[in-house]
């Protein structure tokens, strides 16, 4: 069974990526009952809008070096030209480039590079 985890961008205070679980990072995302606010924990409670962060959920894979892939990474697959940003279409996890198609991806051959938010030059 896959982990179902979160991670959500927070683009003030010069950026930092909140995750759902509390293993990586300074910060973690924690929802209220009401669904709306998104909570990041990182030196003192701070209140955000979940509207003024977007989620990326955890596709249940890793990488080739064991980090976990989720929507939003932008990943070198071996042997491809380009670097393509992973999404969920229709129902599962598959790498887009550009919007040009969508592919499948062998996270054994993944390797993750950044993500769109703090490195969007790389799939420019």
């Amino acid at each position: 069974m896959r982990t179902i985890k979160f991670r959500a961008w927070q683009k003030n205070y010069g950026g930092y990526m909140f995750y759902s679980h509390k293993s990586k990072g300074l910060g973690y995302l924690e929802f209220n009952d009401d669904s709306s606010t998104v909570i990041g924990e990182s030196d003192g409670d701070q209140r955000y809008e979940a509207s003024e962060m977007p989620l990326m959920q955890f596709t249940g894979l890793l990488d080739k070096n064991g980090e976990e892939i989720y929507e939003g990474d932008i990943i070198d697959n071996e042997g491809a030209l380009q670097k393509y940003e992973v999404i969920f279409h229709k129902g599962c996890f598959c790498i887009s480039q550009g919007g040009l198609g969508y592919h499948i991806f062998n996270e054994k051959k993944a390797e993750i590079i950044g993500n769109i938010y703090q490195n969007p030059e790389l799939i420019n």
